[in-house]
């Protein structure tokens, strides 16, 4: 199974016509810029994940993004002669939106190739040619407070319908909050609260400053937190987009997505491509894992996250630790705990959030709370993990604050905490993870103390949403339930039963295992076509169970 790392903390269309031209640049832009001597675009650049800013796109392309996440996964075409929003292609799924403390910071580009090694491979930097002339550098300043993300991490192209001509990649993640960018001296970059305060009244004052383009207000974006349910007013810019390539490699179903990455020639460090002689750290390729280690000891947050990622897929076994690697893995979180504990705190990266609750444990032989004095010192760590989607840690809580592991512990009792471990498992799904979603879905649908903190109504809107995002997400186990879930109810109770003769001891839906609970539960959500589209996107994918589902759900339409 994979993890990766959220920047949380908690870190973090015009429908024109079914076949709209294509956006290009003007021929004298693209002479002009390529004598500036931006980098060349080739397929292998953009084909792969991308994570550029958009904060110079033209308004019609931010428009387009804006317009078309209300409407279900946006499916896109990314490539080197631009960028378009397919409206008429569609994709199963939906975003959330999770607020997350505000992270501000300022990107310094100095010539065309920087520009567009952050905003894209096709932007044009020409509008900046005189300004590089002279010495001068693009500063972007931004604050981002949230995020806006889908479950939905990885997209056969049989899974679009419609027409999808050109369809190159879709849209995993938006981060929204409030940006400024200004022409200043080279070298005189100020930090990003200065930036964006910069271009009032008295603007005119420092030559050496030029206020170039804003959106936002900084004192809204200030007053954003962790418990926002959607942007506030006047700090909703989009600041930049993860894009994933369809018929791309799996991102796994227990954690989030990973796009941050950089053209050749460059690499990501503090949230931004520069290149590596003007950087004394960066992010590690996915996977690297001694590339990452060594960043990570360079002060590379980001790398550490990977770090970390690499360490719980090299040693976890289902989301728990075997006690015959404990000690191998103990040895490497020794190494690195400090910069674990650092990446935690200052980037919010979600896997070392999870090692840095590990250190913390005093049961080496499991590496997760067994008391309370364990839970005191680690507990904030798992919680941010959890929050940032990474599904062992989102096990611990659960098992802390649902099932009360820990409340009988006679020196520190951790009390159950039904709201709180609701929140975080909500939020984990909402930024993709399978498991937690399953998870969620599970309490709202069996557990007796869910049963007392929520209305029918509410368990079951919970229940369904949930279950159908880890379907989204890639766990096709899940697809099958929630397939059921959308079932007539007598329907419903016949295609659980039918699934519990099947279901194997080491299946994640064990717990559907003779239930006559669930289908009660959802029982006014009803909607037959829905459910042939859960069974059908898992079957595609090989599940034999979805498979003999969607015969059955195609009888109930």
């Amino acid at each position: 199974m994979h993890r990766y790392a959220l920047a949380l903390t908690l870190l973090p269309a015009l429908a024109l016509a079914a076949k709209p031209p294509k956006v290009s640049l003007d021929p004298n832009e693209i002479s002009a810029s390529k004598a500036l001597g931006d980098a060349k675009c080739t397929a292998a650049t953009v084909g792969g994940p991308n994570s550029p800013f958009v904060v110079d796109w033209p308004d019609m392309h931010r428009a387009d993004l804006e317009t078309g996440m209300d409407g279900g996964v946006v499916v896109v075409q990314y490539g080197c002669d631009g960028f378009r929003v397919l409206p008429t292609c569609k994709l199963p799924g939906s975003y959330a939106y999770t607020g997350i403390s505000p992270k501000s910071n300022v990107v310094e580009m100095k010539d065309a190739a920087s520009v567009q090694a952050n905003f894209g491979s096709f932007v044009s930097p020409v509008k900046f040619q005189t300004a590089f002339e002279q010495g001068r550098s693009l500063n972007l300043a931004y604050m981002m407070v949230g995020t806006r993300t889908t479950t939905v991490s990885q997209v056969r192209r049989a899974d679009l319908v419609g027409s999808c001509e050109g369809a190159t990649h879709f849209v995993n993640r938006a981060y929204l909050g409030a940006f400024a960018m200004e022409s200043a001296t080279a070298g005189s970059a100020r930090a990003a609260i200065d930036v964006m305060s910069y271009g009032g009244a008295g603007a005119g004052a420092e030559a050496s400053r030029q206020s170039l383009q804003r959106d936002g207000q900084l004192d809204a974006c200030q007053a954003a937190g962790t418990t926002d349910a959607a942007p506030r007013p006047g700090c909703a810019a989009m600041l930049r987009v993860m894009l994933l390539p369809i018929d791309g490699a799996t991102q796994g179903a227990a954690g989030t997505v990973d796009a941050r990455g950089c053209p050749d020639g460059f690499v990501f460090s503090d949230g931004a491509c520069a290149r590596k002689s003007e950087v004394s750290s960066w992010l590690c390729d996915p996977g690297d894992l001694v590339g990452c280690k060594t960043q990570c000891a360079a002060g590379s947050s980001e790398s550490c996250g990977r770090y970390a990622g690499i360490l719980l897929d090299n040693y976890l076994d289902d989301l728990a630790i075997p006690a015959d690697r404990s000690a191998d893995l103990v040895r490497d979180l020794n190494a690195s705990k400090d910069a674990f504990v650092t990446a935690c705190t200052d980037k919010g990266e979600a896997d070392a959030c999870s090692m840095a609750g590990m250190a913390q444990v005093t049961s080496e032989a499991l590496l997760r709370p067994t008391d309370g004095l364990s839970w005191v010192l680690a507990g904030d760590y798992f919680e941010a993990a959890c929050a940032g989607g990474e599904a062992m840690s989102c096990d611990v809580v659960n098992d802390t604050y649902t099932y009360g592991l820990l409340e009988d512990d006679e020196l520190s009792p951790i009390a159950r905490d039904i709201p709180k471990v609701n929140a975080l498992l909500s939020q984990a799904c909402e930024v993709g993870s399978a498991r937690a979603c399953l998870m969620l879905a599970e309490n709202h649908a069996f557990d007796f103390q869910f049963r007392d903190a929520f209305s029918a109504a509410e368990r079951s809107h919970v229940a369904a949403r949930a279950v159908s995002d880890a379907c989204h997400a890639g766990l096709t186990e899940a697809c099958v339930i929630a397939s059921a879930a959308w079932l007539p109810k007598d329907r419903c109770q016949d295609a659980v039963d039918w699934i519990s003769k099947r279901v194997s001891d080491d299946s994640k839906l064990y717990m559907f295992e003779d239930d006559d609970v669930f289908c009660p539960l959802t029982e006014k959500l009803v909607d037959p076509a829905k459910s042939v589209e859960l069974a059908s996107f898992a079957c595609a994918k090989g599940d034999e169970l979805a498979c003999g589902l969607q015969q059955r759900a195609e009888k109930a339409k």
